[in-house]
C-alpha cells in the first residue's frame, strides 16, 4: 500500500508482480473530508471561546442539558484551555457523562491541582465509569487537600470496601 501511494490501480499491480491472484482481490479505499481544511489552533481556540461564551449563557438560563451539547461540539482533544475543560467537566457531570467528565477534568487538574471539587467529581466519575483504581487515587489526593471532606471520606471509605480492604474502610 505504501509503494502504491494510495492508488488501487498500481496496488494490484505489485500484487501481481509477487504471484498470480488464485481469488478474487477486493480494494476499497475509504477516505473522510481529505480535502477539508483543517482549522488552525488559534481558529480553534476562537471557536472554543465562542462555545464557552455560549454555553455560559445556557447554564445562566438553566439551560444545563443545551450548554453540555455546546461545549461538546467545540471539544477538541488537542487544544486545552483552562477554563472551557472546567466548564465542560462540570457539565458533563451533571448531565451524568461520566466519561466525558474523566477526560475532561484529569486534563484541567493537571493544570489546576488544588480544586478540591472538581477532584471529588473526577472520582465520582472514575467509580461510576467502573475505574476504582483511578477512583481511590484521585479521593486520596483530595483526602491530602481537604481531610474533613466529608462526602470523598464516604467515597473513599466506600471504595475500599469495594475494593474488599475492609481494614482501611474502617479507618
Amino acid at each position: 500500500v505504501e509503494k502504491s501511494k494510495g492508488s488501487l490501480e498500481k496496488l494490484e499491480e505489485i500484487i501481481k508482480e509477487f504471484g498470480e491472484l488464485t481469488d478474487d482481490l477486493s480494494l476499497l479505499r475509504l477516505g473522510f473530508q481529505e480535502n477539508a481544511p483543517h482549522p488552525t489552533k488559534s481558529e480553534s481556540i476562537k471557536e472554543i471561546n465562542i462555545a464557552y461564551a455560549e454555553a455560559k449563557q445556557y447554564y445562566k438560563r438553566g439551560e444545563s442539558k443545551k450548554a453540555h451539547e455546546t461545549l461538546l461540539k467545540a471539544y477538541k482533544p488537542n487544544v486545552s484551555l483552562s477554563k472551557f475543560n472546567r466548564l465542560l467537566g462540570i457539565m458533563s457531570y451533571k448531565n451524568k457523562d461520566y466519561v466525558t467528565t474523566v477526560d475532561v477534568l484529569s486534563k484541567y487538574l493537571n493544570e489546576n491541582p488544588n480544586n478540591t471539587n472538581l477532584m471529588y467529581y473526577l472520582s465520582i466519575s472514575f467509580r461510576k465509569i467502573g475505574n476504582f483504581e483511578k477512583s481511590i487515587e484521585a479521593a486520596k489526593r483530595l483526602y491530602i487537600l481537604r481531610p474533613d471532606h466529608l462526602g470523598n471520606l464516604i467515597n473513599l471509605a466506600d471504595l475500599f470496601r469495594l475494593n474488599r480492604d475492609l481494614d482501611t474502610a474502617s479507618h
